[in-house]
């Protein structure tokens, strides 16, 4: 039958401005009792007294929440965390106490990814709120010219909005993500 896949999620962290990298213990995560194979692809953001946040992609329908008082080089034990996961990868943005989240508020082990939308917190991340639906169709697409992915990825149908990346502009928010792993869209969010 093989062995359970085991995901883990770790921080790169460089000394030098990025010419090199160094990586850190892993986010610690209760495996035994934890759902699915675990954690992997964590967004991150420091709040304004210095602990670092951080939020993973996870098999257990939410995502899961750790922090750091040491600049990321040590984490607290993963927890899931209130905002619903779909195995889909997530990208959070902080400006001050206010931090955006990109990401698929569905829940299940490789559900749906869709709709797209960027959340809002104003307490660094304690709670969520909806702010904006960036893409929201779950329909199958009825257009005769759609087709899988040119890339030979077979898909059903059902739309997928997913690996979002969220930056802060001087005028707001762009966020690039993934159309039917066919196509990059970027879309600018004025706030």
């Amino acid at each position: 039958m093989g062995e359970r896949p085991r995901w883990e999620a770790f921080v790169d962290i460089s000394d030098d401005d990025g010419l090199t990298w160094r990586r850190t213990p892993d986010v610690p995560l209760d495996h035994d009792t934890f759902p699915g194979a675990g954690i992997i692809q964590p967004t991150l953001w420091a709040t304004p007294d210095g602990t670092v946040r951080l939020l993973a992609r996870s098999t257990s329908g939410r995502l899961v929440a750790s922090t750091s008082a040491d600049e990321g080089e040590t984490w607290s034990p993963g927890v899931p965390s209130a905002v619903p996961n779909n195995n889909s990868g997530v990208s959070a943005c902080a400006d001050g106490r206010t931090v955006h989240l990109a990401h698929n508020p569905t829940t299940g082990d490789w559900a749906s990814r869709a709709p797209l939308v960027v959340s809002v917190s104003t307490d660094d991340g304690d709670t969520w709120q909806p702010w904006l639906t960036i893409e929201e169709s779950t329909g199958a697409a009825d257009r005769e010219d759609y087709r899988p992915a040119d890339s030979g990825v077979l898909t059903t149908g059902v739309n997928e909005f997913s690996y979002p990346c969220l930056v802060r502009t001087p005028d707001g928010l762009a966020v690039t993500y993934t159309w039917q792993r066919r196509g990059i869209v970027l879309a600018l969010l004025p706030t």
